[in-house]
């Protein structure tokens, strides 16, 4: 026999029912709460779980090919500054020659010129470099620049001293070519310069005052004379200029040998010196009776650097 609630008790457990099953559904999304939408032919959409071939609104985790934004620093290749051009020099100037430079036959770099006042080289001549010299300036080829200037170098400083070749030898006066450098040949410096300056001792560089052009033909040439203090020998012989105190002068020189012969050998130039100096410093002291000197002679290694002068020193302090 079945039993029937009344009506009223019904309803209420009903609604109390809908109510449980709304407080349930609260952790669900809100699309799962709504119903299946009514397509345009009156059917219910129905959501599944297989793929689709939609593309998908997630970020990609793999590498974009995309080009970036950003600027991307690369390396560039910057040539160097070219030389400013070489201003060309003249006969006469005079220029500032460091003590690195002494003994130098060629200096490659043009020095910095400078009043003759403050100056410890001169300029004697200047002119253009052959198509030879300009090959060897541009390859920095210092030997063959020695060897196509020597010869020219040394004769005009001894046309701007106004003095044979043995009084060149017995001054402090030495020869030197000026030649550009590799780069100032480059930036249009087609010259070399044949300058002369005075070793004060040792690698010191005299200062020079004022020009030296014809010098050693006046009195003032004996000031620039080859002196020394010690006593003579062939071995790391210390000259100086004459302006300084000293005990023995160079008085003549005498020339050993031709460029292209060979060493004759220590024993024999010293004999040669021997014999020549004795006469030389006896005419040069003016008496019969007895004196003092001293003699130096090419050695072997100043023979391979075109050493071929011998020089006679007299006991003096004048």
């Amino acid at each position: 026999m079945k039993r029937y609630l009344p009506a009223r008790l019904r309803q209420a457990l009903t609604a109390l029912s809908v109510s449980l099953l709304l407080v349930a559904s609260g952790c669900t999304s809100s699309s799962n709460l709504a119903g299946p939408e009514e397509q345009p032919d009156g059917t219910d959409s129905v959501q599944t779980d297989e793929p689709t071939d939609e593309p998908s609104e997630e970020p990609s985790e793999e590498p974009s090919e995309e080009p970036s934004a950003e600027p991307v620093e690369e390396p560039t290749e910057t040539e160097p500054p070219a030389p400013p051009p070489v201003e060309r020099p003249a006969a006469g100037d005079c220029v500032r020659l460091a003590r690195s430079d002494a003994f130098l036959e060629v200096l490659v770099g043009i020095p910095e010129q400078s009043r003759c006042s403050e100056a410890t080289g001169q300029h004697v001549s200047v002119k253009g470099l052959t198509p030879a010299m300009r090959r060897a300036a541009s390859a920095s080829d210092v030997g063959t620049l020695q060897t196509l200037t020597a010869g020219r170098c040394r004769r005009d400083v001894l046309a701007w001293l106004d003095v044979d070749s043995e009084g060149l030898e017995i001054s402090q006066f030495q020869v030197m070519a000026t030649v550009p450098r590799s780069d100032q040949v480059a930036a249009g410096a087609g010259f070399f310069a044949c300058t002369t300056y005075v070793v004060k001792r040792g690698s010191a560089l005299l200062a020079l005052s004022r020009s030296t052009e014809g010098v050693l033909a006046t009195s003032r040439g004996r000031d620039y004379g080859s002196c020394a203090r010690a006593a003579i020998t062939n071995a790391g012989n210390d000259t100086l200029v004459c302006s300084i105190t000293h005990n023995w002068r160079a008085v003549a020189a005498a020339r050993m040998g031709a460029p292209e012969d060979r060493y004759p050998g220590d024993n024999q130039l010293r004999s040669r010196m021997q014999g020549i100096c004795e006469n030389a410093v006896r005419d040069y002291l003016d008496t019969t009776g007895a004196y003092d000197y001293g003699y130096t002679w090419p050695t072997r290694s100043t023979w391979s650097n075109d050493d071929r002068y011998g020089l006679c020193y007299a006991k003096t302090r004048d």
